[in-house]
């Protein structure tokens, strides 16, 4: 399987990111998920479990 670059981006100056491929090339999703989750993880929080104590 030889090597590919299908996608493309442009960052803007407020730190959004443009995300794109043709459509003949291959999906956006396989752009935008990983960026999602990178997103996501960048604002988890761990949360503590409060119990009753018994």
């Amino acid at each position: 399987m030889g090597k590919t670059n299908p996608g493309q981006f442009d960052s803007k100056p407020n730190r959004a990111l443009n995300l794109y491929v043709g459509p003949s090339k291959s999906h956006d999703d396989y752009l935008v998920s990983p960026a999602l989750t990178i997103e996501a993880a960048n604002r988890y929080q761990p949360r503590a479990a409060v119990g009753k104590g018994g």
